[in-house]
Parts: structure tokens; sequence; C-alpha cells
């Protein structure tokens, strides 16, 4: 995406981050298959799992398509950001409450639907055992505003994340674990815009930034 420079390593890192995002549902989907193969007559779960796997697998591809793809950089509205995100967090233990009257007229400055969705994406990560992520974006006089809060026992935001957040980070300080972290970074840093992360709170993990609607 343009106004984001990032090295041969950190693209390799990314994608072994979204390979390990859809091998899951991949796997579910051939082993769902395998079912119906071996199954004499038709077997309605085996079916199930197979579609509901396959929903699965597409709304990933759509989300990280965008999040990380070149799809990074297009326009996009926030009812089309939603729909990406829910397509991520369907069978996950993470539910969102995004409700429908919050959104903001108008489309989301170029590339700001990959830094939502970029930040969501790391809420969800601090959540280890499941939880409830808040996002709420607010069109403001400044330009368009986002808070993400991720709430669930012991959420918090990992130590090698927020390292890769930080601006003297170094190549060798990244892994797939963490790399999204460094790429958000980039992102926010190419809309001009700050992150501003508090995990002060227990159980409780707060992102939120604004975005110039100039861009």
């Amino acid at each position: 995406m343009a106004g984001v420079l990032i090295d041969f390593r950190t693209v390799q890192l990314l994608c072994s981050r979204l390979c390990h995002d859809l091998i899951g549902p991949a796997g579910a989907v051939n082993a769902g298959l395998e079912v119906l193969e071996d199954a004499a007559d038709d077997d309605g779960e085996a079916a199930a799992l197979v579609a509901d796997s396959a929903r699965q697998l597409s709304g990933r591809l759509a989300f990280f398509r965008m999040a990380f793809g070149q799809g990074a950089g297009a326009v996009a509205s926030l009812v089309q950001t939603r729909s990406l995100a829910a397509g991520l967090i369907d069978g996950n233990r993470v539910t969102m409450d995004w409700p429908e009257d919050t959104y903001a007229a108008g489309n989301l400055p170029r590339g700001g639907a990959a830094l939502i969705l970029n930040l969501i994406l790391l809420s969800m990560d601090s959540l280890p055992r499941g939880g409830e992520l808040s996002v709420r974006p607010a069109d403001l006089s400044e330009g368009m505003g986002i808070a993400v809060t991720a709430k669930g026992p012991g959420a918090r935001l990992r130590d090698d994340i927020r390292a890769a957040m930080a601006a003297d980070v170094s190549s060798g300080d990244l892994t797939a674990h963490n790399v999204h972290g460094y790429f958000t970074m980039r992102l926010a840093e190419s809309l001009n815009t700050d992150i501003e992360i508090s995990d002060d709170m227990k159980n409780e993990v707060r992102m939120a930034a604004l975005m110039s609607v100039g861009k």
C-alpha cells in the first residue's frame, strides 16, 4: 500500500500470520469433506461443518485482504468495515458490539478501514480467554475517531506486541505472532495519526485513533 514501507522479512512474517489464522477453517473444510466421502449416505452434520468452515474461511480471507493486502489502500465505508470485522470474529470466542446506529455518514479516509481492522485484530489478541470487543466510531470535527475496547478475563496487550509497536523496534524482534503490531503502527504513520493504548484497567484494553477525513 502506498505510504507504508516494510521490508521483505516483514512481508514473510505477515504471510505466516495470515496462514496461521486460515489453517483452522481450511483444515475443518478438508475434514468435513473426508467425512462426506466416507459416509454411505448424506451426512448432515458433516455438510454443516463444511458450510460453516467455508463461511469462516471466506470471511477471514476478505478481512485479511483489506487489512494486509492491496485492499488496505481502498476507500471503504464503516458498513463494509463492520461486515469484514464480523467475518473475522465468526467462529471465535470473541463477540463484537458495534451497533448499526453508530455508523458515521460517508466513507472512511483512504486506508482507514485497514487501520480499524488491524486495531480489531490487535484487540482480539488481547483476549486470551475470549471476551467482547466494543467498536465505536465517531464523526468529529477533527476527523474520524475510532475507539476499540477489549474486555474479558486476563485481557492485556501482550508484551511482544507492545514491543513490536515501539518506535525503535528492530526487524529481528518481529515474529509471526507480533508482526501485525508493527504493521499497524506503520499504517497509522502513513495516515499521519497516532494510536492511543490504555490497559491500566483490569481485564480491559482500550485503543483509539483519529484519522483525518482529508485523506
